[in-house]
This record gives C-alpha cells, structure tokens and sequence, in this order.
C-alpha cells in the first residue's frame, strides 16, 4: 500500500498506518485492499491466469470489529475467489501480548477455510509458543534475522531451528526483506521455502505485476 501527496512524493504504510489505527480507521483500508485482491484474483482467473496465493496484512483493530469474518467471507463469495487463494497475514503485537488478543479470530479464520500467515516473526516481538499453540499456515522470518544471520552464528542458528520446528509441523518459513544473493544462499542452506525482497523486485503497481508475473 503506498500513498502519493500532492507533490507526488511516495508515502510508505509505515507513515500512515500506524496513525489510522489510533484513529480507528484502519478497517477502511484493510477491507479496500482485501476487496481489491480479490477482485484482481477473480479477473486474472476469468482471463485464464495462473493466480498464486495472496498475502494481505490485517490489523489487529481491525480483526476485533465485530463480524470481521463474515465480512471476509461476503467479499470472497461476491468475488468468487477460492479462500485457498489469499492468505491473512497477522504481526505480533506486543503492547497487546503477541497474537493473545486475536487468538480467538485466528481459530475462527481456521475453522472458516482461511490460511494463516504470521508475519515479521524475530522482529522485536517473537512468541515462540504461538508455534504450538496456534494453528498457522505460514511463518515470516523478519528481514532483521535475515541480516543479523550473515554474521552472527546465534542467529543462524536460531533461524534454522525455527525452520526445523516449523517443518515438522507442517508449517511453511518464508523470508522477508531479502536483498543480496549472500543472504539467499544462507537461505538455501538453512531450507528457507520461499523468499521475497528487492532482490527480486520493489513494490510495484498491480498493472506492472500483472504484465511481468502472470
């Protein structure tokens, strides 16, 4: 999401998301970009397209309105997208103790069909027992991690335990922020599934993405 002022200077979310959730108005651009997603994905599969999953970031504020997943539910089936299709990333939070404020909505996205994906995990937040404690599909390493694990062994190490524990439970470990083939190849080592970062490309317009990706 990015946000251009009248000087067409780009504005990144970290200048203005953090400012709608106080404002409680978070909600209108979590549900905009959701119903947008899903109506690219609706389009690209009526073009024959071949659609990989989609990951959009939900606030936790936004994730305690009441009837949020009915309201996922009713976009999807409006778009007729697949849940399989677009996955609800979630950050830790830890002025609101982690994931423990939206525990509840994560089970209940579950239990509706919907894919999981923790993201920023080893940032300046990091749970370890949400692992075992909560069914998620997905794991983002953040790119902090990333970086600290090209020169400090705890850190490789740490990383690679958390892949070997996340593989056993058959959750998937992403990696975030990826810049440099150095990093990509402590990546591949470690048995990082998949990564994402300007290593491969910037945040790009959804027509730009759609003529190089699909």
């Amino acid at each position: 999401m990015r946000f251009f002022d009248d000087d067409g200077i780009i504005i990144t979310p970290m200048d203005f998301i953090p400012e709608m959730e106080q404002m409680e108005t978070v909600h209108l651009i979590d549900f905009y970009v959701f119903r947008r997603v899903c109506e690219y994905i609706s389009e690209w599969h009526k073009a024959g397209k071949k659609v990989k999953p989609i990951s959009v970031n939900m606030s936790h504020r936004t994730m305690l309105k009441q009837s949020f997943v009915e309201n996922l539910m009713n976009i999807l089936y409006t778009n007729d997208v697949p849940k399989e299709l677009v996955v609800i990333e979630v950050t830790e939070e830890r002025e609101t103790g982690g994931l423990s404020d939206v525990a509840e909505v994560l089970k209940d996205l579950k239990k509706h069909g919907f894919r999981i994906a923790i993201d920023n995990f080893g940032s300046k937040y990091a749970d370890l027992y949400l692992i075992a404690d909560l069914k998620f599909d997905i794991l983002k390493l953040d790119g902090d991690m990333i970086y600290k694990m090209r020169t400090d062994r705890k850190a490789s190490y740490l990383a690679r335990s958390i892949v070997d524990i996340c593989h056993e439970e058959n959750i998937k470990i992403v990696a975030e922020d990826v810049e440099s083939d150095e990093e990509m190849n402590i990546l591949r080592d470690i048995s990082c599934d998949e990564v994402q970062g300007y290593l491969f490309d910037k945040p790009m317009s959804w027509d730009k993405f759609e003529e190089k990706y699909l």
